[in-house]
């Protein structure tokens, strides 16, 4: 199997007819296709090398660069303390951990950024809507661990409610080139007859030639309550996203179902309420850090007033001219 290169971009539409996809609608059923450079939507295939990285590509998708090779800081040697204290040290210290932690978040969303975000709370597609049938029909034998990849297909299930069924091949009856007339017949020809049920989503993923591929999809009706557009941008995404990994085979698909099953599930945080809530946290921490600074100030204070107290000699003792100076001056420190 031949996974990596450019990537691309894969536009939507509407569902139509009892099953669906966003790339339109034929006839009475909804059909998808996403592919190479013969796409009308399209994501591309083509092996760039394994590194595992993903950049945008023709159809616009954001290019994440995490790393380089800059560094940030301060820092003050002996004799050249920063005036200003303690107090000024605290406030530095936390304005040094608001950055560290908004870059550990930002580096961390980066790393989904380029992933459709998953803007509402989905619900799982009612029981009893969806039946289980076989996963997989690998006709070009490219899954070893056959059990693995179905227990993340079975994850899927488990988030979406949805059941998916994965056909894996590099020719259509007999041909290597096919149409998306084509696609859709075998497609639906599939789900007739392995499915009882609009409850699935059928892939077709195909590989026509070493190191490019098409994904072709239908989802039956009921599917189509859980996997909206949205959700079908999400799933599309982590084929692309790791077809350019060096992931072997069977961790390749698996890793697509399991992440495009927690994102599709989950509704993505904004990465600024993350970051307004880390900011309130670092004022609290800073106002509360700068009174204890205080309140010990003002106890050193008074013990080195005291120490001085008990350490001047009696008969030199001419800083105060009575004891109610002393006692007032050391009032004032309390």
């Amino acid at each position: 199997m031949g996974r990596g290169g450019a990537g691309g971009g894969f536009g939507g539409g509407g569902f139509g007819g009892g099953r669906g996809f966003g790339g339109g609608s034929f006839g009475s059923r909804g059909f998808g296709h996403v592919s190479g450079s013969r796409s009308r939507g399209g994501f591309s295939g083509g092996r760039g090398g394994s590194g595992g990285g993903f950049s945008g590509g023709t159809g616009g998708r954001p290019f994440i660069f995490l790393g380089g090779g800059r560094s940030y800081g301060s820092g003050y040697g002996p004799g050249n303390r920063r005036p200003g204290g303690c107090s000024t040290g605290f406030f530095v210290l936390a304005v040094f951990l608001l950055i560290v932690i908004a870059s550990v978040f930002f580096i961390r969303d980066s790393s989904e950024s380029s992933a459709p975000a998953s803007t509402y709370q989905r619900e799982a597609l009612a029981r009893g809507l969806a039946h289980e049938t076989a996963y997989l029909k690998d006709e070009i034998h490219w899954i070893s661990d056959v059990s693995g990849v179905e227990r993340a297909m079975r994850y899927f299930h488990d988030k979406t409610g949805v059941y998916p069924y994965l056909w894996i091949t590099d020719s259509v009856d007999g041909k290597s080139l096919i149409s998306d007339e084509e696609a859709e017949a075998a497609l639906n020809a599939l789900y007739d007859a392995e499915i009882a049920d609009e409850g699935h989503i059928v892939i077709l993923f195909f590989e026509p030639y070493p190191e490019e591929f098409e994904l072709y999809y239908v989802s039956g009706a009921a599917a189509r309550t859980v996997l909206d557009q949205e959700a079908l941008d999400i799933l599309m995404h982590y084929f692309e996203r790791y077809y350019y990994s060096d992931y072997d085979d069977n961790a390749y698909f698996a890793k697509v179902f399991t992440d495009a099953a927690d994102r599709i599930m989950t509704k993505t945080t904004p990465i600024g309420l993350i970051l307004l809530f880390v900011a309130a946290g670092l004022i609290a921490l800073i106002i509360i850090s700068l009174f204890v600074v205080s309140v010990l100030k003002k106890n050193n204070e008074r013990k080195k007033l005291n120490a001085e107290i008990l350490n001047t000699p009696i008969d030199k003792s001419d800083a105060f001219e009575t004891e109610d100076e002393a006692d007032k001056a050391a009032k004032k420190y309390d």
